[in-house]
């Protein structure tokens, strides 16, 4: 069953390095501050289907990019409990982040 879930992961994934998923991360910070929503969305879509897809070590600042973003984009879809999760996750690895506002 494991390996038939690596398989199913594997197709499902797109075509998308770690670079593009951490770039996404920070492009999602960058426009939830500025109000910037065509931004937000565009890199939201792409950050839905390729968190699982993660294939490599990737380092603190990185992951808590990732983190911020996940959090902004369960706060957007109205799920309170997987931001508050996600914003922990932030708080863990960055005591001093105060969520934006």
């Amino acid at each position: 069953m494991f390996l038939l879930s690596l398989f199913a992961n594997a197709w499902a994934c797109p075509n998308i390095t770690n670079e593009q998923v951490v770039t996404s991360a920070h492009a999602v910070e960058l426009a939830y501050a500025s109000f910037d929503e065509a931004v937000f969305t565009e890199n939201i879509g792409l950050l839905r289907g390729s968190l699982d897809c993660l294939d490599a070590t990737l380092t603190a600042a990185d992951i808590l990019s990732i983190h911020k973003a996940v959090g902004l984009l369960n706060f957007a879809n109205g799920d309170d409990d997987l931001s508050v999760e996600s914003w922990r996750s932030v708080r863990s690895l960055s005591p001093s982040f105060v969520p934006p506002a």
